[in-house]
């Protein structure tokens, strides 16, 4: 049976929503605070195929004293092909200058990073993610490279990586751009409450409790795996 309990509030939100309006030019204002601890997290959108899955992208930076901080955050138009997305993408590495581009590797993410190469992003800038069940040791772990998998890719332990991101949210060591209603700043970050923790107990079987996260039905979750994968991303780079 499934236990489903949400992971954030709007509450959790709003606290943490301290950095200023949600504009390329109020994150640029203290960029030099950060030393070059900036990443940029990409979830693909579906192309617009169910109308609710968008390219999200989250550009997220780790202070001196340890808190990372969501300082810019935008979604891509239904519409938007790998072209345009790809432009996007390159504006704001150019403007951002981040160290690492960290995406998810599902779906279209193999042929949106050969377009976001060809606008003259290094490859060895872009770190694939793959969600992973569960694991042992860290939750982000590099995939050994041999002729079937000759690109390096990252494994990410969704449940537990998931958890860790809300409880950093929890205890204030994650800060973002003010939560209102201008430039989707409220419509991204809502995304986060659409995480939901499900206890699966398994009848009639060896396996013992195990937590699940999913996505609200009908909801949005693609902004907060975008922060997920930057976040982990710094966290393992960086401290």
């Amino acid at each position: 049976y499934d236990d489903g309990i949400a992971l954030l509030t709007q509450l959790d939100l709003e606290r943490a929503a301290v950095l200023g309006p949600n504009t390329v030019e109020q994150a640029l204002q203290n960029i030099h605070l950060y030393d070059g601890r900036i990443v940029l997290g990409i979830d693909w959108g579906g192309r617009g195929m169910s109308g609710k899955s968008l390219t999200k992208i989250a550009v997220c930076a780790l202070a001196p004293n340890g808190i990372i901080d969501i300082m810019f955050g935008v979604q891509l138009p239904a519409t938007s092909n790998s072209a345009k997305e790809a432009q996007v993408i390159t504006y704001l590495w150019e403007v951002f200058k981040p160290m690492f581009i960290a995406h998810d590797n599902i779906g279209i993410g193999q042929r949106a990073e050969e377009m976001v190469v060809q606008c003259g992003i290094p490859l060895d800038k872009l770190l694939p993610m793959e969600y992973v069940g569960e694991t042992q040791g860290l939750i982000l772990k590099s995939r050994a490279i041999n002729e079937n998998n000759p690109r390096m890719v990252y494994n990410v332990d969704k449940t537990r990586g998931l958890l860790h991101l809300v409880e950093a949210y929890k205890q204030g060591h994650i800060r973002s751009f003010n939560f209102d209603k201008r430039f989707h700043a409220q419509e991204l970050l809502l995304d986060l409450t659409h995480l939901r923790a499900e206890t699966k107990v398994w009848v009639n079987s060896h396996k013992s409790e195990t937590v699940l996260i999913q996505r609200e039905p009908g909801q949005s979750d693609d902004f907060a795996h975008a922060v997920h994968h930057a976040c982990n991303t710094l966290w393992t780079f960086f401290r």
